[in-house]
């Protein structure tokens, strides 16, 4: 009787290696990204199910060396649930962060040495809550950010009293008469030292003017807090609205 079990065991476990191998999907690239056959990839894709998600792996076809590796709450591979995790050449950690759909709740950070860098956990509504950093040595830095976006002084409501007050000066004589009207998408820059530069349009209101008058707007901003990014500031980027109503022709609206 125990030679039977033991038969019957070994066979089950023989099918579950079966079905989990079937389960498993691969997928060829060349150097463009674009599918090709096994013999002739740049990388390859693993793709596998795992504790009711849908994992990729991605590998360097010459070495078997990770790339990246996610996973997925959708077979689609739509909408991402788990960590994130990028790899450099060697295949030493760079970075992992835990996505939830578009949430990233927490993540790490790596130097080259595969040491700690940062780390970050942010709350449900996506505001930063622990911020870790250590040097290559793994001593921590104390009052470390590891991120923070660039923030006009004072806040939001600062920033919409600043536009609110800007959009009323000077406008242009079309529009106070109610002619004219539109809404104006601007993309700017804060640098490091929390200056605005690089102010374009984005999405034009499809009338000069107005696009004038926006740009306008927002090149006369007073200075930011310029963000942080691994405890030292750098450039970020800024999208903002405009929006020039007729029903108001005196009072435009950001």
């Amino acid at each position: 009787m125990r030679y039977l079990l033991l038969f019957f065991t070994i066979c089950c476990m023989g099918v579950l290696r079966v079905n989990a191998q079937a389960d498993t999907t691969w997928t060829y690239f060349n150097p463009l990204w674009k599918p090709t056959v096994k013999d002739s990839a740049a990388f390859y894709e693993k793709k596998f199910w795992y504790n009711q998600l849908l994992k990729k792996e991605v590998y360097r076809a010459d070495s078997n060396i990770i790339i990246r590796a996610t996973s997925f709450a959708d077979s689609a591979g739509k909408v991402p649930k788990g960590f994130f995790m990028r790899y450099d050449r060697r295949g030493v950690i760079r970075d992992s962060i835990y996505l939830d759909g578009r949430h990233r709740s927490e993540g790490w950070y790596f130097y080259n040495n595969g040491h700690k860098k940062a780390y970050f956990h942010t709350t449900a509504k996506g505001d930063y809550d622990v911020q870790k950093g250590w040097d290559e040595a793994g001593k921590e830095i104390p009052g470390y950010v590891a991120f923070r976006p660039a923030v006009f002084p004072g806040g939001d409501s600062a920033w919409k009293a600043y536009l609110l007050q800007g959009l009323t000066l000077n406008q242009p004589a079309d529009y106070a008469a109610g002619k004219i009207s539109g809404v104006v998408e601007v993309l700017f820059n804060v640098a490091a030292d929390g200056s605005i530069t690089d102010v374009r349009v984005g999405k034009s209101s499809g009338n000069d003017q107005l696009d004038k008058h926006a740009l306008e707007v927002i090149r006369s901003s007073p200075k930011w807090v310029p963000g942080i990014q691994f405890n030292e500031q750098v450039r970020y980027f800024q999208r903002q609205s405009l929006t020039y109503a007729p029903q108001q022709p005196s009072a435009a609206q950001p």
